[in-house]
């Protein structure tokens, strides 16, 4: 998301929309809904495409996508057109589209799983992310990054102590960047002065359990 959130900041689409949807957190009866939008009688309920038009949008755990809808999402691609439930006209989009998987789409493939076709207009060009575990010389770059959004409200200042950082660097990180920063928010909701200590993270991570 936050790649995704900064190549978005980077480009020539930056003045227009931004959007992440989490593919494996909706309901696949309601997927077709959420992503090309519907329209009835009572009203009309734009597609995500149409509110990202020259903007991007990110499908964040893409290969969660059933096979139906990974069908009218490369339609959708080829065309250049979205078409919402019900409707009866096509609606022409302009959006830049960043899918991510931590599956391997290959594999998928070969199962069944995943369109071939899709995985080829996806696989135009590829950034690999190694796991948080693998990169933990991200970690203070990261923490700094996720403290001072969980804090801009506040505006707290908030810095993490060597212990604790020395336990962050040996923990596993089974859930990725998206438990690292699940982590921050609990141990600065622990912390009483806005420094987070060894004693502030949660006993998993101190004691170096998954």
């Amino acid at each position: 998301n936050h790649i995704a959130q900064a190549i978005h900041n980077d480009s020539n689409r930056a003045g227009s929309p931004f959007m992440a949807i989490n593919c494996r957190a909706i309901p696949h009866e309601l997927m077709a809904g959420e992503l090309l939008g519907e329209e009835n009688e009572l009203r009309i309920q734009p597609s995500k495409f149409e509110l990202t038009d020259g903007g991007t949008l990110l499908l964040d755990q893409v290969d969660s996508l059933s096979l139906e809808m990974q069908s009218a999402l490369l339609q959708l691609i080829e065309t250049g057109h979205v078409m919402r439930l019900s409707g009866s006209q096509p609606i022409a989009i302009d959006v830049r589209i960043i899918a991510t998987t931590a599956e391997n789409l290959e594999d998928l493939v070969a199962e069944g799983g995943f369109l071939a076709h899709l995985y080829y207009r996806f696989g135009v060009f590829n950034i690999s992310i190694p796991s948080l575990r693998e990169r933990t010389e991200d970690l203070p770059l990261l923490a700094e990054r996720f403290l001072a959004r969980i804090t801009k409200k506040g505006n707290r200042a908030v810095w993490i102590d060597d212990s604790a950082m020395t336990i962050l660097r040996r923990y596993p990180w089974p859930g990725n960047v998206r438990e690292l920063e699940s982590v921050l928010e609990r141990a600065l909701n622990a912390s009483s002065d806005g420094l987070i200590r060894a004693a502030d993270l949660p006993d998993t991570v101190r004691q170096g359990r998954v």
